[in-house]
């Protein structure tokens, strides 16, 4: 009878023959040898188990494993990984060793128990078996005016009190809890309900919707708590007081009030904690939030488009009442020497996009940039026109045809303005983009990122394969079907510079330990592909550097996933395979 040891070296022979490879060759050496010979390991097993105070199993419970690597020092590549719980409450799942962010999601309905979810930190190095199970917390809400509605959120916070949004790679949702407790009768001056968290720390926001319409209930925000967890029962009184801090915000321009039809939300938020308070909406051109008994707040107005017209920081006081004065900017948007701006689309050559500067510091900025105001610019001229708040503000001509977007132009809006804005020659990156057959490659996509990691431009191929993207003088990365080229320069004595790629065909094999196939997946940044029955693939990997994902099957759950990062793929390193 064949031993293994004889099975294991006649299979090794077939993949040598298969991948075209001579095993033990001293030719070219590549790291994408890993890659298309890869063995699966097993992997630890973890066993999670979530019950509720009482010990009832979470049976419809799910536990998130955010399995994702960083590519590129700012990508989060690849898959989540999760596992629903059994009747008995249990959630087991086979994960690569590795410590990994997770989330607890209970998943029970908040109309028959009000349970929250849980971000936590799990550590896997063999199989591992872990318990959660929630306290319980008993809320009383008093008010001295009725009330026909309760909301409550409650944040999952740090050890400082802040919301727990962890970083602008791996952002998490602080919020754990958010439900609406019924209000007997729908009027109430005091109500009991019950929450349930798991072991960690928590901050609350409670408000009541008054019966009368000229009653005023303050939100109410909790200090840090403890939720114990293991079972435990927790008392949390809450008395809601009328009146309290306010903001009032008075929207003007031209020594009028701005109509409210053009106003959109003012969302308020603690500035200490990063919890959202509450909201309001502009009436007669003012805009008055209650602050509960927070005073220090950001203030965050939104127009009609969810674009940031303001962001400002306040001390808020029973009395607390600010203006803030809209101006026009207008202007032209210059292209460089003879060059013409050119249609966009109907009544549009492109756009200009003003992005509040409010010195918040980063993280508000990170929130506020992505919420632009924008205004179409008109004519071949370039003719623009912003209304825009007093402050800081940062504008840039985008969405322009054939040219690069211009430099951010920093402008101080304290009256009326002219600003044009000058578009540079800048250059463009273009190229074509074929298989190894040489056939022309349609629809490819093509983004141009920066060292911020801002997209500055974005094309795809043509049915000649050939793409074309204008952008400033500069260097950059340039991705194509997800695949990365870096260091990319356009400047003034080369402002063309051509990038052609290729896709190529790469064959592979997955295995066990043991040598044996292992019918999984195969992901990487421009699509996946299934590995068959002998655990062999076939995929089409643009020239770069790419990611690679390797999974097992369903139907082998005690194997792990396995990724290659920063891995090369040019005519060299597929060559290296042939």
């Amino acid at each position: 009878m064949m031993t293994r040891n004889t099975s294991a070296l006649r299979a090794a022979a077939a993949i040598c023959t298969l991948l075209a490879v001579a095993c033990g060759s001293s030719g070219p050496t590549t790291n994408l040898k890993s890659v298309f010979f890869r063995t699966v390991d097993p992997a630890p097993v973890a066993t999670l188990t979530l019950q509720r105070q009482n010990g009832t199993p979470m049976d419809s419970s799910r536990v998130r494993f955010d399995t994702r690597p960083t590519f590129d020092g700012w990508l989060k590549v690849g898959r989540a990984v999760s596992a629903s719980a059994n009747s008995s409450g249990v959630a087991a799942i086979a994960v690569t060793a590795g410590t990994y962010p997770i989330r607890l999601d209970p998943r029970i309905s908040q109309s028959t128990a009000l349970v929250g979810a849980l971000n936590d930190t799990l550590a896997i190095s063999a199989d591992t078996n872990r318990t959660w199970q929630t306290s319980q917390q008993n809320w009383t809400v008093s008010s001295p005016k009725p009330f026909s509605a309760v909301d409550v959120v409650i944040y999952q916070v740090d050890a400082d009190g802040k919301a727990l949004y962890a970083g602008p790679v791996d952002p998490l949702d602080p919020v754990v809890l958010a439900a609406s407790p019924a209000v007997p009768g729908g009027t109430a001056s005091s109500i009991s309900f019950s929450t349930e968290l798991f072991k960690g720390r928590y901050r609350a926001v409670i408000t009541a919707t008054p019966v009368a319409s000229t009653d005023n209930i303050a939100p109410f925000e909790t200090a840090s708590f403890d939720a114990a967890g293991g079972g435990a029962t927790e008392t949390k009184p809450v008395a809601l007081t009328p009146g309290g801090n306010v903001v009032s915000l008075h929207f003007m321009e031209n020594g009028a009030a701005i109509p409210d039809s053009q106003i959109g939300d003012v969302s308020v938020y603690d500035a200490s904690s990063l919890i959202f308070l509450n909201s309001g909406s502009s009436t007669g051109g003012v805009a008055t939030v209650s602050t509960g008994a927070v005073a220090n707040i950001i203030a965050i107005v939104s127009d009609k488009d969810g674009g940031t017209v303001a962001a400002a920081s306040y001390t808020a006081s029973p009395s607390h009442s600010a203006t803030l004065t809209r101006y026009t900017v207008s202007g032209h948007v210059k292209a460089p020497g003879s060059t013409q701006l050119a249609p966009t689309g109907t009544n549009s050559f492109g756009s200009v996009a003003a992005t509040t500067k409010p010195g918040l510091g980063a993280f508000w900025d990170t929130r506020i940039a992505g919420s632009a105001v924008m205004a179409n610019v008109s004519d071949l001229l370039g003719t623009y026109q912003l209304k825009l708040f007093g402050g800081s503000w940062s504008l840039q001509a985008v969405q322009l045809k054939n040219l690069a977007s211009s430099s951010a132009v920093s402008s101080n809006v304290t009256a009326n303005a002219v600003q044009d804005i000058n578009v540079d020659a800048g250059g463009v990156i273009a190229g074509n983009i074929q298989d190894q057959a040489h056939n022309n490659l349609q629809g490819v996509g093509v983004n141009v990122v920066d060292s911020n990691h801002l997209t500055l431009g974005t094309g795809s191929t043509d049915l000649s394969g050939n793409y074309s993207i204008a952008v400033p003088f500069g260097t950059y990365e340039v991705f194509a079907d997800g695949a990365l080229t870096p260091g990319v320069s356009v400047g003034s004595s080369a402002a063309t510079t051509t990038l052609n790629l290729t896709r190529f065909q790469i064959s592979g094999r997955l295995t066990d330990k043991a040598l044996g196939p292992v019918a999984g997946m195969v992901s990487w940044a421009g699509g996946s592909a299934p590995s068959g029955s002998l655990g062999t693939f076939s995929i089409n990997v643009m020239q770069g550097l790419n990611w690679f994902l390797f999974q097992p099957p369903s139907s082998s759950p005690s194997l792990g996933f396995a990724y290659e990062l920063n891995t090369l793929v040019n005519a060299e390193t597929v060559k290296s395979l042939q």
